[in-house]
């Protein structure tokens, strides 16, 4: 294994990729050493991404996979996320922009979770804006709802 960072030299990260089977290593590394060739695409066999949510656009994560689908179809992705998007076209652009076939959902309820989840209790508490805060709130709202700033 081998963990590989901005930090790591050029060289080293080379002979790293050259060694070693399992990798730790940010989405812009990779990024970085496919486009370089230092990454070897045709040996990757899995990726692992974590925080998978972050997929959109032309983030890190999506430049991983076009890169690897130009050279190789010979891989798999597992892609991992607590918070899969906040409405369907964010979670749709990330199942589009990691190749993903097959979800798997769990919750507290579910059998392979529940016993590993304890009993516990929510209790929603609100708190009042003390006098400051709530002076800066209303100096804020009246900001946005006048066309000449208040300074």
């Amino acid at each position: 294994m081998a963990e590989l960072t901005g930090s790591t030299k050029a060289g080293l990260r080379r002979e790293l990729w050259k060694s070693r089977r399992v990798f730790f290593l940010t989405p812009q590394v990779m990024v970085n050493d496919l486009s370089r060739e230092t990454c070897p695409a045709l040996q990757v066999k899995c990726v692992v991404i974590d925080e998978a949510h972050k997929a959109l656009g032309n983030q890190a994560y999506c430049q991983v996979v076009r890169q690897l689908c130009s050279q190789t179809q010979q891989f798999r992705i597992l892609a991992l996320s607590a918070t899969p998007g906040g409405d369907s076209k964010a979670v749709q652009q990330v199942i589009s922009n990691l190749l993903i076939s097959h979800i798997e959902l769990r919750s507290e309820a579910s059998p392979d979770i529940k016993a590993h989840t304890h009993q516990r209790t929510l209790e929603k508490v609100v708190v009042p804006l003390g006098e400051a805060l709530a002076a800066q709130q209303a100096r804020y709202l009246q900001v946005g709802a006048s066309p000449s700033f208040v300074v």
